[in-house]
């Protein structure tokens, strides 16, 4: 939206800098067609004479390109702030990516059952032990947490 803005500002500050003081000649065609020319017509019956007012003054023309150009510095500036929060979203997003895959590759290691993760009991059974689920639930909490991360940083604008 502020583009936008902008530009037709800098169109409406160029406009006066287009009309030079001088004559313009307004005709009738036989048609009744109106015809604006800078160049006094030779073969029309109805012709009327408009005096244009002078052009800007040299002042206000420099006063309208100084504010052209900072204009043209702010815009400048916002494309390289929106330019360095791209980079550093695309940065985050990567680092949230990689977070999330080493999360999900300890969750995978995490369930492995490892030496002592299981208690013998009496009558040749086991039960394993509540450490190992401990541990598993931490790292299915990690993975959530990463997931969340991610979706927060993709969602932002």
């Amino acid at each position: 939206m502020r583009p936008v803005i902008v530009k037709i500002f800098l169109l409406t500050m160029a406009i006066p800098n287009l009309a030079t003081s001088g004559e313009v000649y307004r005709t009738v065609d036989e048609s009744g067609q109106v015809i604006f020319t800078d160049t006094p017509p030779t073969n029309t019956t109805e012709v009327e004479t408009i005096q244009l007012p002078p052009g800007p003054s040299a002042e206000s023309v420099r006063k309208a390109e100084a504010r052209e150009e900072a204009i043209r510095r702010e815009l400048e500036s916002i494309k390289a702030q929106r330019e360095q929060q791209q980079k550093e979203r695309g940065d985050r997003l990567g680092q949230a990516e990689q977070e999330l895959a080493e999360a999900e590759a300890r969750l995978i290691a995490s369930k492995e059952f490892r030496e002592g993760d299981r208690q013998s009991l009496a009558g040749g059974k086991s039960r394993i032990r509540p450490e190992y689920f401990q541990r598993v639930t931490e790292a299915e909490e990690a993975v959530e947490a990463a997931r969340k991360r991610l979706v927060r940083i993709r969602n932002e604008r």
